[in-house]
Protein backbone atom coordinates (compact mmCIF):
# COMPACT_ATOMS: atom_id res chain seq x y z
CA UNK A 1 0.00 0.00 0.00
CA UNK A 2 3.10 2.06 0.66
CA UNK A 3 4.32 1.73 -2.35
CA UNK A 4 1.56 2.42 -4.38
CA UNK A 5 0.80 6.05 -2.49
CA UNK A 6 4.85 6.49 -3.39
CA UNK A 7 4.26 5.47 -7.22
CA UNK A 8 1.25 7.34 -7.28
CA UNK A 9 2.67 10.55 -5.97
CA UNK A 10 5.56 9.83 -8.14
CA UNK A 11 3.56 9.70 -11.07
CA UNK A 12 1.41 12.96 -10.00
CA UNK A 13 4.35 15.14 -9.83
CA UNK A 14 5.84 13.31 -12.78
CA UNK A 15 2.70 14.85 -14.77
CA UNK A 16 2.79 17.78 -13.30
CA UNK A 17 6.44 18.76 -13.98
CA UNK A 18 5.18 17.62 -17.44
CA UNK A 19 2.61 20.01 -17.32
CA UNK A 20 5.06 23.21 -16.94
CA UNK A 21 7.03 21.58 -19.14
CA UNK A 22 4.66 22.15 -21.99
CA UNK A 23 3.30 25.68 -20.77
CA UNK A 24 7.12 26.72 -20.02
CA UNK A 25 7.81 25.89 -23.66
CA UNK A 26 4.40 27.06 -24.81
CA UNK A 27 5.31 30.62 -23.53
CA UNK A 28 8.82 30.18 -25.57
CA UNK A 29 6.97 29.83 -28.96
CA UNK A 30 3.98 31.33 -28.56
CA UNK A 31 5.07 35.18 -29.48
CA UNK A 32 6.06 33.37 -32.83
CA UNK A 33 3.49 31.66 -33.47
CA UNK A 34 1.03 35.20 -33.05
CA UNK A 35 3.30 36.56 -34.38
CA UNK A 36 3.30 34.35 -37.77
CA UNK A 37 -0.78 35.09 -37.56
CA UNK A 38 -0.79 39.03 -37.09
CA UNK A 39 1.79 39.04 -40.39
CA UNK A 40 0.12 36.92 -42.27
CA UNK A 41 -3.56 38.62 -41.56
CA UNK A 42 -2.11 42.04 -42.44
CA UNK A 43 -3.84 43.57 -45.81
CA UNK A 44 -2.60 46.32 -48.21
CA UNK A 45 -5.31 48.10 -49.70
CA UNK A 46 -4.31 48.05 -53.66
CA UNK A 47 -7.65 50.14 -54.98
CA UNK A 48 -7.14 51.96 -57.94
CA UNK A 49 -9.65 54.41 -59.28
CA UNK A 50 -10.87 54.39 -62.75
CA UNK A 51 -12.13 57.23 -64.61
CA UNK A 52 -16.26 57.30 -65.60
CA UNK A 53 -17.56 59.24 -68.32
CA UNK A 54 -20.45 59.07 -69.54
CA UNK A 55 -22.21 61.76 -71.52
CA UNK A 56 -25.52 61.94 -73.61
CA UNK A 57 -26.54 65.07 -76.21
CA UNK A 58 -29.77 65.96 -72.97
CA UNK A 59 -30.03 69.19 -72.06
CA UNK A 60 -30.79 67.83 -68.53
CA UNK A 61 -30.90 63.95 -66.92
CA UNK A 62 -34.03 62.72 -68.91
CA UNK A 63 -35.40 64.57 -71.96
CA UNK A 64 -38.85 65.34 -72.59
CA UNK A 65 -40.32 63.91 -76.46
CA UNK A 66 -42.24 66.65 -77.97
CA UNK A 67 -45.40 64.64 -79.44
CA UNK A 68 -47.30 67.33 -79.20
CA UNK A 69 -50.00 67.75 -81.95
CA UNK A 70 -49.49 63.74 -83.33
CA UNK A 71 -52.53 62.31 -84.37
CA UNK A 72 -53.16 58.96 -85.28
CA UNK A 73 -51.33 57.44 -87.71
CA UNK A 74 -48.49 59.95 -87.28
CA UNK A 75 -45.45 58.84 -86.18
CA UNK A 76 -42.55 60.66 -84.64
CA UNK A 77 -38.88 60.43 -84.88
CA UNK A 78 -36.12 61.56 -82.21
CA UNK A 79 -32.29 60.84 -82.52
CA UNK A 80 -29.56 61.33 -79.74
CA UNK A 81 -26.18 59.94 -79.17
CA UNK A 82 -24.27 58.70 -75.94
CA UNK A 83 -20.49 58.62 -75.17
CA UNK A 84 -17.80 57.18 -72.66
CA UNK A 85 -15.46 59.99 -73.74
CA UNK A 86 -15.02 63.92 -72.33
CA UNK A 87 -12.58 65.76 -73.02
CA UNK A 88 -9.99 63.50 -74.59
CA UNK A 89 -10.49 60.94 -71.38
CA UNK A 90 -12.15 57.90 -72.19
CA UNK A 91 -14.08 55.80 -69.47
CA UNK A 92 -11.61 53.34 -67.58
CA UNK A 93 -15.14 50.93 -66.04
CA UNK A 94 -17.25 48.95 -68.19
CA UNK A 95 -20.92 50.53 -68.41
CA UNK A 96 -24.32 49.01 -68.78
CA UNK A 97 -26.50 51.46 -70.31
CA UNK A 98 -30.40 51.47 -70.04
CA UNK A 99 -32.49 53.28 -72.69
CA UNK A 100 -36.33 53.87 -70.97
CA UNK A 101 -39.45 55.36 -72.55
CA UNK A 102 -41.43 56.30 -69.67
CA UNK A 103 -45.21 57.75 -70.34
CA UNK A 104 -48.41 58.48 -68.41
CA UNK A 105 -50.46 56.08 -70.49
CA UNK A 106 -53.28 58.00 -71.51
CA UNK A 107 -52.64 57.93 -75.43
CA UNK A 108 -51.94 54.55 -77.28
CA UNK A 109 -48.30 55.27 -78.40
CA UNK A 110 -45.86 52.62 -79.45
CA UNK A 111 -42.36 52.98 -79.16
CA UNK A 112 -39.39 51.54 -80.73
CA UNK A 113 -35.69 52.76 -79.73
CA UNK A 114 -33.34 51.55 -82.28
CA UNK A 115 -29.70 51.79 -82.47
CA UNK A 116 -28.24 53.85 -85.71
CA UNK A 117 -25.10 55.30 -87.13
CA UNK A 118 -23.53 58.87 -87.27
CA UNK A 119 -25.90 59.40 -90.34
CA UNK A 120 -29.07 58.32 -88.45
CA UNK A 121 -29.02 54.58 -91.04
CA UNK A 122 -30.03 51.36 -89.03
CA UNK A 123 -27.12 49.66 -88.00
CA UNK A 124 -27.54 46.01 -88.57
CA UNK A 125 -27.48 43.68 -85.64
CA UNK A 126 -27.80 46.82 -83.62
CA UNK A 127 -29.66 47.04 -80.16
CA UNK A 128 -33.30 47.73 -80.72
CA UNK A 129 -36.46 46.73 -78.39
CA UNK A 130 -39.96 48.71 -77.70
CA UNK A 131 -39.77 51.11 -74.92
CA UNK A 132 -36.44 49.95 -73.02
CA UNK A 133 -33.03 48.85 -74.58
CA UNK A 134 -30.01 47.86 -72.65
CA UNK A 135 -26.06 47.82 -73.91
CA UNK A 136 -22.69 47.62 -73.24
CA UNK A 137 -19.34 50.41 -73.68
CA UNK A 138 -16.59 48.35 -73.05
CA UNK A 139 -13.51 49.99 -70.58
CA UNK A 140 -10.85 52.08 -72.38
CA UNK A 141 -12.38 51.94 -75.42
CA UNK A 142 -13.76 55.47 -76.86
CA UNK A 143 -17.48 54.59 -77.99
CA UNK A 144 -20.02 57.00 -79.24
CA UNK A 145 -23.24 55.51 -79.95
CA UNK A 146 -26.63 56.74 -81.72
CA UNK A 147 -30.10 55.79 -81.20
CA UNK A 148 -33.56 56.88 -83.14
CA UNK A 149 -36.89 56.99 -80.90
CA UNK A 150 -39.45 56.38 -83.06
CA UNK A 151 -43.13 57.11 -81.36
CA UNK A 152 -46.14 56.17 -83.47
CA UNK A 153 -49.58 56.47 -82.78
CA UNK A 154 -51.67 53.75 -84.64
CA UNK A 155 -54.07 54.47 -86.83
CA UNK A 156 -56.46 52.05 -85.45
CA UNK A 157 -56.46 53.70 -81.89
CA UNK A 158 -58.21 56.58 -82.92
CA UNK A 159 -61.74 56.58 -80.56
CA UNK A 160 -62.97 59.78 -79.52
CA UNK A 161 -61.75 58.73 -75.81
CA UNK A 162 -58.46 59.97 -76.76
CA UNK A 163 -59.55 63.06 -78.19
CA UNK A 164 -59.44 65.30 -74.87
CA UNK A 165 -56.19 63.33 -73.54
CA UNK A 166 -52.91 64.45 -72.81
CA UNK A 167 -49.63 62.67 -72.86
CA UNK A 168 -45.98 63.45 -71.41
CA UNK A 169 -43.14 60.94 -72.79
CA UNK A 170 -39.68 61.14 -71.07
CA UNK A 171 -36.76 59.33 -72.47
CA UNK A 172 -34.49 58.24 -69.78
CA UNK A 173 -30.97 56.89 -69.88
CA UNK A 174 -29.25 55.67 -66.86
CA UNK A 175 -26.21 54.12 -66.92
CA UNK A 176 -24.01 51.75 -64.09
CA UNK A 177 -20.34 51.36 -63.53
CA UNK A 178 -19.68 47.42 -63.97
CA UNK A 179 -17.21 45.66 -61.47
Amino acid sequence: MKQRTELRSLLLRGVLILCICLFGVSLFFLPEIVAKYRAGAGAKDEAQVAKFVFDTNFTQKAEELDVSGMKPGEEKSFFFQMTNQSDGAVCEVDLTYRIQIQDMGNLPYTYSIKQVDAENAEVPNGTSGGSSVTGIMKASQATTVYYKVTVEWPVEKSGAEFSQMVDVLTLRVTCDQED
